[in-house]
């Protein structure tokens, strides 16, 4: 059967509407954390506005590009961040350009100087942390100082501590139900839960050695059959979405450890 030229139009429109339909649904079920701070992508800045000033502090960024002025004469001082190791130092034109380095106070400074009048280059400097990108314009008057602030940086190293500590930190405690907890064989696993609970709502299994390997949760049927059951890890502990009566971690080496709901304390949930 062949198809006219609108009913392709109408079928290929409403394709189109059942995908974003479907897209839309599957947005709102996914729940999409807070982003960390990140860096922008790269621009260009320049210190003419610090034209009567003695320092000029640019946010660092490693993929922006930094305008410098400097004097024939003269040396700029370009401090880098407290204790790197400079590893990498070049200029484009070393010709009519002056380019030293030292260290100060744990501080590695880069000291420029242009040896002729409109002379332009650019500068690369990398350190074991961080890489700098400088456009050097020589000019009757010149930028004494050159420093950078981390801000970003520090942003991101504080969002990756504050992550890492709350993963360390432990679960609320409320007990809901009693929990029993059986080694199936004669082995004892060193992920051996060390307390089993619930809340009314969800069950936390807090689990011993996590650093060689991580057991899988099963809920346990009838006839020691066992069935999937979906559940989140937090650092050292299993999250499970309800109230688990029976289940089963096991090993890839087949370590088993039965856990079993024994009943409500006072004021529990049923």
């Amino acid at each position: 059967m062949k198809l006219k030229g609108r009913q392709l139009a109408m079928i290929f429109s409403l394709l189109l509407s059942f995908q974003s339909t479907m897209a839309v649904a599957r947005a709102e079920a996914i729940e999409i954390p807070p982003a960390p701070p990140m860096f922008s992508y790269g621009e260009f800045y320049d210190a003419a506005d610090t034209k009567d000033k003695t320092k000029k502090i640019f946010s660092y960024n490693p993929e922006s590009v930094y305008t410098v002025y400097c004097r024939p004469g003269y040396l700029t001082d370009i401090a880098l961040y407290p204790g790197d190791q400079v590893l990498y130092i070049a200029a484009g034109d070393t010709a009519q350009w002056m380019v030293d380095s030292s260290t100060a106070q744990d501080t590695p400074h880069i000291y420029v100087k242009p040896l002729k009048t409109d002379a332009q280059t650019n500068l690369i400097v990398n350190t074991d942390r961080h890489r700098y990108h400088v456009l050097l314009m020589a000019v009757d008057w010149y930028n004494p100082i050159i420093i950078w602030e981390y801000r970003t940086e520090e942003e991101i190293a504080q969002y990756e501590a504050d992550n890492r500590a709350q993963k360390q930190l432990p679960l609320p405690r409320n007990s809901k139900s009693r929990y029993e907890v059986r080694v199936q064989g004669k082995a004892t696993p060193g992920w051996l839960p060390r307390d089993v609970w619930d809340d009314g709502k969800n069950t936390y299994i807090h689990l011993g050695d996590t650093q060689k390997e991580l057991p899988i949760l099963f809920a346990l049927q009838e006839k020691g059959r066992t069935a999937p059951v979906q559940y989140k890890r937090e650092g050292e502990y299993f999250i499970v979405n309800g109230i688990l009566d029976r289940a089963r971690l096991q090993s890839a080496q087949g370590e088993k450890v039965d856990i079993v709901r024994q009943g409500n304390r006072k004021g529990g949930a049923s």
